[in-house]
């Protein structure tokens, strides 16, 4: 017959293993499960982040900041995640070419500003002359005339393009008036440059149309749209490639 502290010693022996075993195991479970998490927050979540940014970039019609791009690739390798540093080394491409486009597209605002008749000098303090004031930012005459997407999408009756292409005209002396002074009886849209509210003329209406209409088909014939479009399925693509890995 078996001695009883002889049971007792190998029950206890055997739970003593198992508990072991167990702790072993939740122990490496929990790693994993740490690391797993670290992995979420410090690259898929960034990747994923980032990648809609561009997106964002994109359908607003904004140059994308590589940096970003660069810094998470760089993470990506330290992580040793090479589906990630794949997905994210495919952008460069498409964004390298919808950086350089928009540049050109600005390149075109440039060229027909100047031909305004305005030298360098005159130029640049008159871009950046403030227009509003919203909730304390400053909106100056160059961030409505180099806002691409209202080119490519938008109305040249916009308020604060119309005074920013206004404010242009008349700094250059492009015309000897813009307009009548505003509570002169003469109907119109109305912009207000140097503290006075003025009625548009139409024919000054009118320049300020052709200008926006030029600058608009010679965007519109570049490969902007196309490089948008392509840059926003490798988004896509990326995207679901990320979301494969973080799951």
């Amino acid at each position: 017959m078996i001695d009883i502290r002889i049971l007792l010693e190998i029950l206890l022996a055997l739970l003593g293993i198992y508990f072991s075993w167990y702790f072993y195991r939740k122990g490496k479970a929990d790693a994993y499960q740490h690391l797993r998490g670290q992995y979420q927050r410090e690259l898929v979540n960034p990747a994923k982040r980032t990648v809609e940014e561009i997106k964002h970039k994109v359908t607003v019609h904004e140059s994308v900041d590589k940096k970003k791009l660069e810094e998470l690739l760089s993470r990506a390798r330290d992580w040793n995640s090479h589906i990630i540093e794949a997905v994210l080394s495919d952008l460069f491409t498409p964004v390298n070419l919808w950086n350089e486009y928009l540049r050109r597209a600005e390149k075109i605002i440039d060229e027909k500003l100047t031909e305004l008749g305005l030298d360098s000098y005159q130029l640049n303090d008159t871009l950046g002359e403030e227009i509003d004031r919203v909730h304390g930012e400053i909106h100056t005459v160059r961030d409505f005339l180099y806002d691409i997407g209202l080119y490519m999408t938008g109305d040249p009756g916009v308020g604060g393009w119309l005074t920013g292409i206004c404010i242009i005209f008349k700094r250059s002396g492009t015309f000897a008036s813009l307009g009548a002074p505003a509570g002169s009886g003469q109907g119109g849209r109305m912009v207000q440059i140097d503290g006075q509210w003025i009625v548009i003329a139409r024919h000054v209406e009118d320049r300020a149309k052709l200008f926006f209409e030029t600058v608009k088909q010679e965007i519109k014939g570049s490969l902007l749209e196309t490089l948008g479009k392509d840059l926003l399925e490798a988004c896509e693509s990326s995207l679901a490639k990320i979301e494969d890995v973080g799951t």
